[in-house]
């Protein structure tokens, strides 16, 4: 909604009102669709590439570890949202978007090995997806209090989030990274006859 809300007073557009004015020459409601359909390519690009750098190389760690670190910074700039850096947090949210989806690629890949049984490894799914959500609906919840406790605007609101996704992630990326995710051998050679490139 912050987005929204400041696109919308950099294209001169009244609240409540039909606006047909542009900002970087786009309406302001389609910022989101726009915003979906640039991650939606760029992840189409990058993924292939470095899904096959997590399965054909030593490398998953750096991956998940470099991808954790670039998306704290990321959150940490996001905290700065606001009129004149609305269209910057933009870009960052499109490329954000996509190094979220490459940090989830290296971490589902350690995952996959928790265990060869596939009782076992569908309770541990099903107890992580449970975990997912339940620190969902408590984020949700902490950004709402805050929000409410100190009364502020959608604006207020998006920055709250930003510093509690950043100070959130901080603790449990480099716990996780540092010092429970060790390095792992490629899962499979390449393909003979193919590239990295090629076998992504």
């Amino acid at each position: 909604p912050a987005l929204l809300v400041l696109a919308n007073e950099a294209a001169g557009c009244v609240d409540g009102e039909a606006c047909e004015n542009t900002v970087y020459g786009f309406r302001p409601s389609s910022l989101l669709t726009n915003l979906a359909a640039v991650s939606g390519v760029l992840g189409s690009v990058a993924l292939p590439l470095l899904g096959s750098m997590v399965d054909h190389t030593p490398y998953r760690r750096q991956v998940g570890l470099w991808t954790a670190y670039v998306l704290i910074l990321v959150k940490a700039v996001e905290i700065g949202v606001g009129q004149s850096t609305w269209i910057a947090i933009v870009c960052l949210q499109a490329f954000s978007a996509v190094l979220y989806n490459l940090h989830v690629t290296a971490s589902h890949a350690y995952v996959s090995e928790l265990s060869r049984d596939c009782s076992k490894q569908a309770a541990y799914n099903a107890s992580f997806f449970v975990i997912l959500f339940v620190s969902t609906l408590l984020f949700m919840l902490h950004v709402m209090a805050w929000s409410f406790l100190m009364g502020t605007n959608d604006i207020g609101t998006a920055r709250i989030s930003q510093a509690i996704t950043c100070v959130t992630c901080l603790v449990f990326f480099v716990v996780s990274w540092q010092y429970l995710l060790p390095g792992r051998p490629a899962l499979q050679p390449i393909p003979a006859g193919q590239t990295l490139l090629t076998a992504g």
